[in-house]
């Protein structure tokens, strides 16, 4: 009995380092509206295309205060933007807010502005990272905006 105690404890002793140092995540999956309102996000890049064109990265000709903006995605479904620390006009206010929801099986963002819906196709939503895009159709062309975000 006291081997195999002994046994039992030196073999312990080399297995519980392994077991005791892996790492364990045993939360479960965040939803889609817990990874979109869970913090800030910061502007990242600003891009379109027309039709099957590749995209074009129009960041540059954003100017250098809308670039330091912030969006927060409330869980109360207001969308809120922040001018950041500075603002294009003195005379701007420093938040301003919308409604917002999910639709199509979150997979898309509507936002309301002025009465206005605009919809948005999320492309990427995870913890570090939100790009949604959008579309017109003018005369037979189609003209996609992309934003994309990070923490």
């Amino acid at each position: 009995m006291r081997k195999t105690f002994k046994t039992f404890l030196v073999l312990f002793s080399f297995i519980f380092p392994f077991i005791s140092c892996t790492k364990k995540d045993f939360s479960a999956p965040k939803s889609k509206s817990q990874l979109l309102t869970r913090s800030p996000w910061y502007f990242a890049s600003y891009e379109q295309k027309t039709d099957n064109n590749p995209w074009i990265d129009n960041s540059v000709s954003l100017p250098t205060c809308g670039k330091d903006n912030f969006l927060m995605f409330q869980i109360n479904n207001i969308f809120v933007v922040n001018e950041g620390l500075t603002k294009c006009s003195s005379s701007d206010t420093q938040t301003s807010s919308s409604p917002w929801r999910f639709a199509e099986s979150n997979t898309k963002i509507i936002i309301t502005l002025n009465t206005v819906e605009w919809s948005f196709t999320i492309e990427q939503l995870d913890e570090r990272g939100l790009s949604y895009w959008t579309s017109y159709d003018n005369g037979g062309t189609i003209y996609y905006t992309r934003y994309t975000y990070h923490r």
